[in-house]
């Protein structure tokens, strides 16, 4: 993307996500690197694949995407109309969100 749109290409476009399109979401819309995002997918898959199948690897997904925000005290605000997120209410209710 970078190399198509030019280096600042995130701060000119919305990015949306549910599950763990939002990480990615959150990640591009704050100018993380491909680098960052691929540790942090490896990091999340790790630790799922040593607690077994049965543990949620969201849990460590939304942990990271915790901690990313909490690295800026302006995260909300930079994320502000440039970032959706999805959310699902049972049953088969889904919203998509951009401020808060």
């Amino acid at each position: 993307m970078r190399e198509r749109w030019g280096e600042d290409f995130y701060k000119k476009v919305l990015f949306c996500g549910g599950s763990a399109g939002t990480v990615s979401a959150v990640y591009l819309a704050l100018g993380k690197t491909e680098v960052d995002l691929a540790a942090l997918y490896k990091y999340c898959s790790e630790r799922s694949h040593a607690r077994g199948y049965y543990y949620r690897p969201s849990d460590f997904l939304g942990e990271c995407v915790i901690k990313t925000i909490n690295d800026n005290p302006d995260t909300y605000k930079i994320l502000e109309g440039r970032c959706c997120f999805g959310t699902t209410a049972f049953f088969s209710h889904h919203r998509w969100h951009m401020n808060w």
